[in-house]
């Protein structure tokens, strides 16, 4: 095995493309990095983590390589609404608190 280093915002997918050529890769990165609890958050930039030798998809994973391709999500961005729909399921807002 060896090294390599998370990017900020690199996802756990991402990686296992960048190292296995293909998403199959995710549970190979899970099963040797304990850190890797869940695929819904990026890890700490600049964690090293374990990658196995043989990548799942050789020809994808020596393109990332070959042209030196690290890819990233990006920031997660809270989308939420304030307010909340009514009973009626219609667009108006009834549970702002009175101003």
């Amino acid at each position: 095995m060896r090294k390599v280093q998370i990017l900020q915002f690199q996802w756990p997918v991402n990686l296992a493309i960048q190292e296995y050529g293909s998403v199959e890769g995710l549970f190979l990165l899970m099963a040797d990095n304990p850190i890797l609890k869940f695929i819904s958050a990026p890890p700490r930039a600049g964690t090293l983590i374990d990658v196995r030798s043989a990548p799942a998809d050789q020809d994808v994973a020596t393109y990332y390589r070959t042209n030196d391709l690290h890819p990233v999500c990006g920031p997660v961005i809270d989308v939420t609404v304030p307010g909340d729909f009514n009973q009626d399921f219609s667009e108006d807002f009834n549970n702002q608190l009175p101003g």
